[in-house]
């Protein structure tokens, strides 16, 4: 890893004044291992990776990949022992000629999300890891009726999975309407609508199996038609009352809230546990007649469900060229966030702890410093307590390489909040 972060100055830094590597944090709470090479390809096919935990220690990752033809195909490709297996292709679903990854689950509940195309349209699937093996594709989503196209999916009580997806319509001619289901022992539930959307280019979903499943579901777009104003908005919505199985209960979604205005892409939350969630997004301005001013950071905002109250949005968190990718931690522990420490090309990759508003970083864990642009920042948190991090790696001259590190916490797993 030494080799890495001397390269940081050489090739991340250049132009930049007094610019340096930050050092590792003397109090982080996480180490990270020197990061493994998975897979590394010439021809720049690679647009995505999903780490996926199973039950007795197994390690996945799943991947998205452009094919001669031009569609995609998902493949995956398990960790044994220091070393990775090579991708398997997964099987298109029935009618579909292409197919790609849109979010994954971990145990509890491993389940990959993807969206297939066929000559019928779009149609969204799960494929679970139950005993040793994946499962066949579950259609999530009507063909034909509900052709959608972002979608985000997490993991509840009992293993319930949480889907909410987009499809065509709300109140403008680009809209969307976001919609959820959840899967039980009892399958899956009928579609139930959360909000409209004038436009969106990420849907998060949370849940808090300690709060009777509460969901929060994130999105960055124009709120409430506000389509001319330049702004795209960091909106949320959270839900009111929860199905106890699938049917059984009707899920309410309260309206839509604008978190804050401005130029952000990429929302997401995860639950902190006791109705409580961290959203954390990317942003430059938060003045929607300037967008692009300034360099990119990470910014972030708590929610109660008690009281459906936010925090005051903190818009300078860190520093990072795209949005972080946040880990929630178990027994009030906060949260951890994945991302570039810095606006620049090849800035270093961190791992940050969240505590509070108050203390938004109390841990700073580097994990390398990339070598070519960076895409596909992904994080995990599994039961043996190792926080695993993946990423994709685009050289000059286009080579790909898919790269995956891991840590143990420093401190017990118990030793209490950040």
């Amino acid at each position: 890893m030494g080799a890495l972060r001397s390269a940081w100055v050489g090739l991340g830094c250049l132009g930049f004044a007094a610019c340096g590597a930050p050092g590792e944090d003397p109090n982080a709470r996480w180490r990270f291992g020197a990061p493994q090479v998975v897979q590394q390809r010439a021809d720049g096919a690679l647009s995505s990776a999903w780490p996926v935990a199973a039950a007795g220690g197994r390690t996945f990752l799943v991947l998205t990949a452009a094919r001669a033809d031009g569609a995609t195909a998902v493949s995956v490709a398990e960790r044994n022992g220091i070393t990775w297996t090579a991708a398997f292709a997964w099987a298109l679903p029935a009618g579909a000629s292409s197919e790609s990854v849109l979010w994954t689950t971990s145990e509890p509940a491993p389940a990959v999300l993807t969206r297939a195309d066929g000559a019928l349209g779009p149609v969204l699937y799960v494929r679970r890891f139950l005993g040793a093996a994946w499962t066949v594709p579950e259609p999530v989503t009507l063909q034909g009726s509900e052709p959608p196209s972002l979608a985000g999916m997490g993991v509840g009580s009992t293993g319930a999975l949480h889907v909410v997806y987009a499809i065509p319509g709300g109140s403008c001619a680009s809209g969307s309407q976001l919609r959820h289901r959840v899967r039980t022992a009892a399958g899956w539930s009928a579609s139930r609508p959360v909000a409209d959307t004038c436009g969106l280019d990420q849907v998060s979903v949370a849940v808090d199996p300690a709060a009777g499943d509460a969901l929060l579901v994130t999105w960055t777009g124009p709120a409430r038609g506000a389509v001319g104003d330049g702004a795209t908005d960091v909106v949320a919505s959270a839900s009111a009352t929860v199905p106890s199985d699938a049917g059984a209960t009707a899920t309410m979604f309260r309206p839509p809230f604008r978190v804050l205005t401005g130029d952000n892409r990429a929302a997401m939350a995860v639950a902190l546990g006791g109705g409580r969630f961290l959203a954390s997004w990317s942003l430059t301005t938060t003045n929607p007649a300037a967008p692009g001013a300034g360099p990119r950071r990470a910014a972030f905002n708590t929610y109660e469900l008690a009281g459906d109250r936010w925090g005051t949005a903190n818009t300078g968190w860190f520093q990072s060229d795209g949005s972080p990718w946040l880990v929630g931690l178990p027994k009030g522990g906060g949260a951890l966030a994945l991302g570039a420490d810095g606006a620049q090309a090849r800035a270093q990759l961190v791992m940050r702890a969240w505590s509070s508003p108050e203390r938004p970083s109390v841990s700073r864990s580097v994990i390398t410093s990339p070598l070519g642009a960076v895409s596909s920042l992904r994080a995990l948190l599994a039961a043996d307590g190792t926080v695993q991090a993946s990423w994709i790696e685009t050289l000059d001259g286009g080579t790909q390489r898919l790269l995956w590190s891991a840590a143990l916490p420093v401190a017990p797993a118990d030793a209490g909040a950040p």
